[in-house]
């Protein structure tokens, strides 16, 4: 504005509010009470009477462009502050969240220096406040994780809300980590080692469950963190799979125990397919490798006993002693899928005198003796037994394996039986191996056969291959074939 004669103005020029500068400078020389307007590519020097102008001047200045900007938004920088400070972070976002909408809906957001001072300010605690929620869920020494995962719900939900949803998965599972790792180092290895590894199982689990119900809560619609949450889930049962196969894969642990084991912790793995979450394939893969050398393990020491036993084997009817022993072992034969056991029961004749001032010797008989040797049932309680525990076992890949173990040990009972038959001193027990032998085809081995398909949806083409190559066994032995082994393993 310039001024002609004492009251006439007249209209010179116009600027925006919005890109006017206003500088208040020192009085020099003859240019005293003056300010300066900065309005690029201009620069103006006012001169005021005095003082008291000049304040004047300046105080409209600054509330022309206050006016401008609501009060909330002026102040919004030192209220998040506060809000950080207090950890009222709700809040803090929803004042971010306010001052970003006044930004989006502002069309002065590159001409007003001062909205960007404001918006400038508003994006460094937006920073801070990203940081702060971060350092919720970073886990350290010093910090408890008592809270578990409930206390990171806010913390997660905030930073995916302020668009930081990568980092959030990124923390939340390093949080989950720890939180299993204290949980199962919690676990003493005390005790029989079934109860240990369900209870080493259970725990583990059942977290990672409770972990992936908090997981599809906190980040519902991230098909990428989901993949993210897969590959932690694989990388933890990774850790869990090696400390099992360290504490209970030992050479003193049975096949039996194995099973149980592993059985179990099967179980509790198929339990995480009811949140879309399948790990039983990399299970079974993570463990077939130690499953597969227990097998083999177990099937050298269950060779080795047939051949202890074959070598005691007196070719001897079994005697129960008693009709107390009887019924005790026809209900074990039963238990264990031999219901017809009580066809091979036979009496025996005894002679005693009845004092010895009576002369007459009486026969007694008793109907406590079996027609089977004690090896023969000592041999199907035990390989009924490893049938159930490799069926319990058994995956497709380890099939091969399975079928192995148990042609090979049955394999082993047969050979003794064929040894025997055989051999010239025992051809007066000829038709007592006999009895033996239809025994272990026909009953043992047609048991297994359908226990095998019944689990597995298949037959086994080694015992198949038994019950074939040993059929002979059946039959008078004048007639028997002279057998071509595959194996040098008894000549």
């Amino acid at each position: 504005m310039t001024m002609r004669g004492p009251v006439r103005y007249k209209f010179d020029m116009m600027y925006e509010l919005g890109c006017l500068a206003v500088v208040n400078i020192r009085d020099m020389g003859t240019v005293k009470t003056a300010f300066k307007l900065l309005a690029f590519p201009d620069t103006r020097v006012f001169q005021c009477f005095n003082n008291q102008s000049k304040k004047e001047w300046l105080d409209k200045f600054d509330q022309a462009k206050k006016a401008q900007l609501p009060e909330w938004l002026l102040e919004v920088p030192e209220d998040l502050d506060v809000c950080i400070a207090q950890r009222h972070f709700e809040e803090a976002f929803n004042l971010l969240e306010r001052a970003q909408d006044y930004f989006n809906k502002s069309s002065d957001n590159n001409k007003d220096p001062v909205l960007t001072d404001i918006r400038r300010k508003v994006d460094a605690r937006a920073k801070a406040l990203t940081e702060v929620l971060m350092k919720e869920l970073e886990v350290s020494p010093d910090k408890s994780l008592q809270g578990g995962l409930r206390a990171a719900r806010r913390a997660v939900r905030l930073l995916n809300q302020l668009g930081r949803a990568t980092q959030a998965c990124e923390l939340f599972l390093k949080l989950c980590s720890s939180i299993l790792k204290a949980q199962l180092k919690r676990v003493k290895r005390e005790g029989a080692t079934v109860l240990y590894v369900r209870q080493l199982g259970g725990i583990f689990f059942s977290n990672l469950t409770d972990m992936a119900r908090e997981f599809l809560r906190a980040f519902p619609s991230s098909p990428s963190c989901s993949s993210v949450f897969v590959v932690w889930s694989g990388a933890e049962l990774n850790h869990f799979t090696s400390h099992l196969i360290k504490q209970v894969f030992m050479p003193q642990v049975s096949i039996s125990t194995l099973a149980e084991c592993v059985t179990c912790v099967r179980s509790q793995c198929d339990q995480l397919c009811e949140l879309g979450l399948d790990l039983r394939y990399q299970l079974d893969g993570l463990l077939r490798t130690p499953l597969t050398r227990a097998l083999r393990d177990s099937r050298e020491k269950l060779v080795d006993a047939v051949k202890l036993r074959a070598a005691e084997d007196k070719w001897h009817p079994l005697n129960l002693q008693n009709k107390a022993g009887l019924g005790k072992f026809l209900q074990e034969m039963s238990d264990i899928g031999i219901a017809s056991i009580h066809t091979h029961v036979t009496g025996h004749y005894s002679a005693r005198r009845l004092s010895l001032n009576f002369p007459v010797v009486v026969l007694f008989i008793s109907a406590c003796w079996v027609g089977l040797t004690g090896n023969t049932v000592a041999f199907s309680k035990l390989y009924l037994s490893l049938l159930e525990d490799c069926v319990r076992l058994a995956t497709p890949e380890l099939v091969y394996t399975i079928d192995e173990v148990l042609g090979d040990v049955f394999h082993a009972q047969l050979r003794h039986v064929e040894i025997s038959a055989r051999t010239d001193s025992l051809r007066g027990e000829a038709k007592f191996i006999m009895k033996n032998a239809v025994f272990l085809l026909d009953t043992l081995l047609t048991l297994a056969e359908h226990g095998y398909e019944e689990k597995l949806g298949h037959p086994c083409s080694r015992l198949a291959q038994l019950h074939d190559e040993y059929s002979w066994l059946k039959k008078d032995n004048a007639n028997k074939p002279v057998t071509k082994y595959s194996t040098t393993e008894y000549i």
